[in-house]
């Protein structure tokens, strides 16, 4: 049965303090199993690792002169940013010859940069004063303009 005690409170909070034990003690064991879940936000968080791996979800494999065209950087700043996200195996590298190919991981990260994607643009057509941003334009017909084999 919850817990429940009087408590005064206003704004955007419950009136009353109540909690739901038996959810609270089930929930808390799951959120503590979720060590490292914020590495994996906070390294999506970077704008340019955002790009990259958004890029890297719309294609099988990209090289590092591809990622580097698409976002815009340089190769070695865009190196930088794909040995932090191989770091957390988010990434893989496989070399052929001389060209490095890039590639997610697994289509865990996909689905969640596709889903933030999706998110993203839903907030924009809820807000029509909000143009979309014209890199976006520029990095679908990059992508789709290319295919690798």
């Amino acid at each position: 049965m919850p817990t429940r005690k009087r408590a005064v409170l206003s704004g955007e909070v419950c009136e009353i303090f109540s909690f739901d034990e038996a959810l609270v003690k089930r929930i808390r064991k799951q959120v503590a199993g979720l060590e490292g879940l914020s590495r994996i936000f906070k390294v999506l968080g970077d704008e340019t690792r955002a790009r990259i791996v958004y890029a890297l979800a719309q294609a099988d494999r990209l090289c590092v002169c591809d990622i580097a065209q698409i976002v815009g950087l340089s190769l070695p700043a865009v190196s930088h940013h794909l040995r932090v996200l191989r770091e957390l195996d988010i990434a893989r590298a496989r070399k052929e010859g001389k060209i490095v190919f890039y590639s997610l991981a697994d289509d865990h990260v996909a689905s969640l940069v596709r889903q933030a994607a999706e998110h993203v643009g839903e907030n924009k057509s809820h807000r029509p004063d909000t143009p979309i941003s014209p890199s976006h334009f520029e990095l679908a017909s990059i992508l789709h303009g290319r295919r690798r084999d």
